[in-house]
């Protein structure tokens, strides 16, 4: 668990989102627990990015902050122009694959009360979990996370993942795909 002065590194020249620095807080008091499958965040330096590419605009551009699911897969705010907390949060996978999966912060903080780790390869981003699975279990400070999420942000724990991506696909995902293409292919 990174402290705040730790975290803060994540964002070089740019203000640590209002809702990260509460997020980061509340990871905090879970004391190592996770409320979200897979989901930390971490302190990045950005070894990660450079496996796309070592320019150093494309670098500047992406801010990687949270670890994504177990495998490798991380998320980075993209740098488009927005304030911190409008930026979007796009995630770059283990198995190839970058996909702009939430259209601000608060799109990620919903996207978290599903309790389940995306897939990203070549073909896209799915968050997935069987509800039918008997053995299935919620992460362990999951409830306490959809409580906080409520309280401090007036959120609801989404039931499905799918509508928060696409809405965020169909406002960045093109001009993502495109400015990525610069330096990396996707």
């Amino acid at each position: 668990m990174p402290s705040a002065e730790e975290f803060k590194t994540n964002f070089a020249g740019h203000a640590v989102p209002a809702e990260l620095e509460k997020l980061r807080a509340f990871e905090e008091r879970a004391d190592g627990q996770y409320f979200s499958e897979s989901f930390e965040l971490t302190v990045d330096d950005k070894s990660g990015l450079k496996t796309w590419s070592d320019d150093a605009t494309f670098l500047a551009a992406l801010m990687p902050f949270a670890q994504a699911n177990g495998s490798g897969s991380f998320y980075a705010l993209w740098a488009n122009g927005a304030p911190p907390s409008e930026m979007p949060v796009v995630v770059f996978g283990d198995e190839g694959g970058a996909y702009v999966v939430a259209e601000n912060v608060r799109g990620l903080l919903s996207l978290l009360s599903y309790d389940a780790e995306p897939t990203v390869d070549d073909e896209g981003v799915t968050f997935f979990k069987d509800e039918d699975d008997e053995d299935r279990e919620d992460s362990d400070a999951h409830e306490t996370y959809v409580e906080w999420l409520h309280k401090s942000f007036r959120l609801s724990a989404i039931d499905e993942a799918e509508s928060i991506v696409e809405t965020a696909q169909e406002k960045h995902g093109a001009a993502f795909k495109i400015w990525l293409k610069q330096y990396a292919e996707s």
